[in-house]
């Protein structure tokens, strides 16, 4: 979308509401507060100029739409922005309020496919050369090539795009025809060269437009390129035929009548001023395109596109934005409490202290009960075991008979009991491994009980 930095806004709303005010003397009522609106920060992203075209046109907003599928050839069906899915049976009833004499625009920004309106995909597709660009932009490409030999499109230099979709299928409704085409440079490869605009017209007049990027009848577009023609154009053959009813939905959401803007075709009670005020002409084309491009020029530089209004998505709604904003924070606040929780959690400060340094207090903590009170045990049978047999008392003493054992094995001991020996020392000396099963426990005892009978017999071990 278009747009000015931030540091210009203040002047810039001056201006726009110098325009407003301008314009409502020569509108009326409440028609320029509607249309151009600085308090709205998602006005340019709304549609209310090309309304106020298909209005000048004679084209008066409707609440629902049973009331223009009823009467097909006084009425036109405008689907833009979010376009939602329906059930199949509506789909048909379109495709048949085209086939006896109807007029619709479908312009997604989603995907969209149906048999009788043919296929889009969102974009965005995005240019690699720089005459491609706009502005320099990659994903706002300028669409140059166009069937010339339909009036949509006839002596149309360019058409700004901003994230722009393209046509994969045309449909099956009335005679169809691609009038506009992405630059062969796009990438993805899916949008190179393909079209962003098509219609299909049908013997009974009725007729179907599809256009893959809505953003260029939005207001913030209306004064690049050549979209403001083409939004009066495609609003004139909309409303071809002096047709007078309109159902116009933008994501999901009928419009409601923009006040003090009624075509020459309009009912007369439609736009009638009150009694006592004197009559107005209504406004030309031509003096709300200048009004719209005088007040645009100062939001948004042509030459320039605001990165942050062009990265916003077109179908925000603020409303699940700022839920969704709160139950984030909510979930954030949520695991901060439970962290300090956990925190002040002896089991938590237990774990915390057991993958930091390994200490014996933390080896008695980790290790299982049993397997600790094994091990205590092997140590005191090891050093009862090593007071007997070497007759010393001290830990020292035993280390040095242990150390005395690789030179002078005094007791002439075979070679495995030489091992199971220095086993025991080892254990009373540097103490006993964890875990330490039951079955091991056991074992030990029964080689110290068998060392001492053989050759201690004068000692025991009890």
């Amino acid at each position: 979308m278009m747009g000015l930095r931030d540091g210009s806004v203040r002047r810039s709303r001056l201006f726009v509401l110098a325009a407003a005010w301008f314009v409502s003397l020569v509108i009326g009522g409440q028609t320029c507060a509607q249309l151009v609106d600085t308090t709205d920060e998602n006005w340019v992203y709304r549609y209310d100029i090309f309304q106020a075209f298909l209005q000048r046109d004679g084209l008066l907003p409707t609440p629902t739409i049973s009331e223009v599928l009823e009467s097909p050839h006084e009425s036109t069906i405008v689907l833009m922005g979010e376009v939602r899915r329906e059930s199949v049976g509506t789909w048909i009833k379109l495709k048949e309020f085209v086939d006896l004499g109807g007029r619709i625009l479908i312009a997604p920004d989603n995907f969209h496919s149906t048999v009788y309106f043919g296929e889009t995909q969102p974009g965005p597709a995005k240019a690699r050369l720089e005459e491609s660009k706009f502005s320099g932009f990659d994903d706002c490409v300028r669409v140059t090539r166009f069937r010339s030999s339909h009036p949509l499109v006839s002596n149309l230099t360019e058409l700004v795009t901003n994230r722009a979709g393209a046509i994969r299928r045309i449909g099956i409704t009335g005679d169809s025809m691609q009038l506009a085409f992405l630059p062969d440079d796009c990438y993805p490869s899916e949008f190179a060269g393909k079209s962003i605009l098509a219609t299909g017209e049908t013997q009974t007049n009725g007729a179907m437009v599809v256009l893959a990027d809505p953003s260029i009848l939005s207001n913030g577009m209306f004064s690049f390129g050549d979209n403001g023609e083409f939004a009066s154009r495609l609003a004139n053959y909309l409303s071809t035929d002096s047709r007078s009813k309109l159902f116009m939905s933008v994501d999901g959401q009928p419009v409601r009548l923009i006040r003090g803007i009624a075509g020459p075709r309009s009912p007369q009670g439609a736009s009638a001023p009150e009694e006592g005020e004197p009559a107005t002409t209504e406004p030309q084309f031509q003096t709300l395109l200048e009004v719209a491009n005088s007040a645009l020029q100062e939001l948004a530089n042509p030459e320039q596109i605001n990165s942050r209004l062009k990265d916003q998505p077109r179908s925000i709604n603020k409303r699940q934005y700022v839920i969704f904003v709160i139950s984030a924070l909510t979930v954030l606040l949520l695991l901060w409490g439970a962290v300090k929780l956990l925190s002040r959690s002896n089991r938590w400060l237990k774990y915390r202290r057991s993958v930091g340094t390994v200490t014996a207090e933390s080896m008695l903590r980790n290790g299982y009960p049993g397997d600790v009170k094994n091990r205590m045990a092997s140590e005191a049978l090891a050093r009862e075991f090593s007071r007997r047999w070497t007759g010393l008392s001290t830990a020292s003493d035993w280390r040095q008979w242990l150390d005395d054992m690789r030179h002078d094995d005094r007791d002439k001991l075979p070679a495995e009991d030489r091992v199971a020996l220095e086993s025991l020392l080892a254990i009373a000396v540097f103490g006993g491994k964890t875990p330490m099963p039951d079955h091991e426990l056991s074992k030990l005892s029964q080689q110290m009980c068998d060392l001492l009978q053989r050759y201690r017999q004068d000692v025991t071990l009890v």
